[in-house]
């Protein structure tokens, strides 16, 4: 790519279509990119999982099929991933997006998840937005998600969980919206 210097890729709100190409994600300094809103179709590459600074990947409101690629848990610069509103095949939520410790925003409503919300997410200790909101989750809260302190907004509404809500509500003192 002879694109080296690009910071800021936002291309949101058109009416774009066909896949997502794979390249972008060799952008040496890209840190930002939202492609939301367009008719991108397809998978989302592999090479996503790639990307040397990204920061805030935003690939919401599109035609996305296959499923979460679990190569994005690779992705060690990110702070906000947000893949909702894509109509993926049901699929469990990936557990490898747990390795993403500088992940501080998730968003993956309506995407068709179905299961429990992985373990691996308690690793996320900066997250500060979880929203999994309209798919169809099931079990119990996890509890683990009492000990993510910096949790300002979670988001677990329409789905199918069960349960009682525990205790450990009183660790999440910066908590402004369940």
């Amino acid at each position: 790519s002879r694109c080296v210097h690009l910071t800021y890729l936002d291309l949101s709100e058109n009416l774009l279509e066909g896949q997502l190409p794979p390249a972008l994600a060799s952008l040496p300094k890209l840190v930002y990119l939202s492609l939301s809103g367009n008719s991108f179709s397809g998978e989302i590459p592999a090479s996503f999982g790639s990307f040397p600074a990204i920061e805030t990947l935003i690939l919401s409101a599109n035609l996305l099929t296959g499923t979460i690629p679990k190569e994005l848990g690779n992705l060690r610069t990110v702070k906000m991933l947000q893949l909702a509103y894509n109509p993926f095949s049901p699929s469990r939520l990936a557990p490898e997006l747990g390795n993403i410790s500088s992940l501080e925003s998730i968003w993956v409503s309506g995407n068709n998840l179905f299961g429990d919300i992985p373990d691996s997410f308690a690793r996320l200790s900066q997250l500060t937005d979880l929203d999994v909101s309209s798919n169809k989750l099931t079990g119990p809260i996890p509890s683990w998600i009492f000990q993510l302190t910096n949790l300002i907004q979670i988001e677990l509404f329409n789905n199918s969980f069960t349960g009682e809500l525990i205790r450990g509500w009183s660790n999440l003192t910066a908590l402004r919206r369940f």
